[in-house]
């Protein structure tokens, strides 16, 4: 399986699901920008432009209630109502202020990544880390300043996905992650 193009057939099943959902969780104006994704035009057949004119005076008047991304942050704010603890040894103690390398904290990371697995019931993490020479001593790999990095991954950016069994266990053995 070489084409890197390939979508898993659960990826295209929930793909518009998904993207509902990212829609409505956004509110109102993301609902809205989508026009008759949503909202249908009345008089569809109708293409004159006092038709066009008069939907978007009636999706300029539709209202949105934006409860599914309320109750996504109700959720989410229950699921950290106490605080978590993370225990990092000395040498990773920077992950918990700086888990990607872009400065959101371990913190913020399980938030994000509770909010993609409510939304999407899935999400990826990856752990990078930069290609740098192997350091001769602790000193010279302190200097060297390359910390490991923990990436969140959307549903929607792994396109395709596979695993064998290895020693009656599931092992992932293929990812395919969507590029921008």
């Amino acid at each position: 399986m070489s084409d890197v193009t390939f979508q898993h057939a659960e990826y295209v099943k929930n793909l518009p699901y998904w993207q509902k959902l990212d829609d409505v969780c956004e509110g109102e104006d993301a609902v809205k920008a989508k026009g008759e994704k949503y909202l249908p035009m009345p008089n569809a057949h109708d293409k004159s432009p006092a038709n066009k004119s008069a939907y978007e005076a009636y999706l300029t008047r539709a209202v949105f209630y934006e409860v599914t991304g309320t109750t996504l942050n109700s959720l989410v704010g229950a699921a950290f109502a106490t605080d978590p603890s993370f225990k990092f040894p000395p040498e990773l103690a920077h992950l918990e202020r700086n888990a990607n390398g872009a400065g959101l904290s371990t913190y913020q990371l399980a938030q994000n990544g509770i909010r993609h697995l409510l939304k999407h019931y899935r999400c990826a993490l990856y752990v990078d880390y930069p290609d740098v020479p192997p350091a001769r001593n602790l000193a010279e790999f302190k200097a060297q300043k390359a910390y490991p990095m923990i990436h969140l991954l959307n549903a929607l950016d792994v396109v395709n996905w596979d695993s064998v069994m290895i020693d009656n266990q599931k092992k992932l053995c293929l990812v395919v992650i969507r590029e921008f």
